[in-house]
């Protein structure tokens, strides 16, 4: 097979064990376009290991790691039906002893404000610049919560919770792919 993909101008560059001592997974280029292909344990289980390839241009071991602290609001099934409960009992008619319309939306937005802290206070997690793009605040909490039930032997309730990380990985790229394909058919037009 190696001499067979020679003939079309293919080299292989990956020659390092990926399944036991078998390299089954590779990669082939016509030209060297990468400067460093290592193999390395997947973060997924799996016998195979990963394959990761850098050009000079995006190497991720030599960019300094940088961490940016975002603030958050997690939202549960628990949280909505205590909202929903405290909402209810309360009378908006304290609103109306302001005259001015000014002072009344002021004293109305300060109580909704007050409820959306009490049901769901802010949180805050750090982000780093080597996190993908797809890691939002709210799946960095969830991948956290998940290795912590991990890490405690509670695997049926890790397996759900992934299934949600996924779901919520797939949406948050679904996104970012969405406004790519807009830019694209505004460019197109232009």
């Amino acid at each position: 097979m190696w001499t067979s993909l020679s003939v079309y101008g293919l080299t292989p560059i990956v020659h390092q064990p990926t399944r036991g001592a078998n390299v089954l997974d590779r990669i082939y280029v016509s030209e060297p376009c990468y400067s460093s292909v290592r193999v390395v344990t997947s973060i997924v289980r799996s016998d195979h290991k990963a394959v990761v390839t850098y050009t000079d241009k995006n190497k991720c071991a030599q960019t300094k790691k940088t961490s940016i602290e975002m603030v958050y609001r997690t939202k549960t099934p628990e949280q909505h039906a205590l909202f929903l409960q405290a909402v209810a009992d309360i009378n908006f008619e304290f609103i109306e002893t302001a005259d001015d319309v000014q002072i009344q939306f002021d004293i109305f937005y300060d109580a909704c404000l007050l409820l959306l802290d009490n049901f769901y206070p802010l949180c805050t997690i750090k982000v780093t610049n080597r996190d993908p793009t797809y890691i939002t605040p709210d799946i960095k909490r969830l991948l956290r919560r998940k290795n912590r039930l991990m890490r405690r032997g509670r695997l049926k309730e890790a397996s759900a919770l992934a299934q949600r990380i996924g779901k919520a990985v797939t949406r948050v790229t679904k996104s970012q792919l969405s406004n790519l394909g807009n830019t694209r058919t505004h460019q197109e037009m232009r």
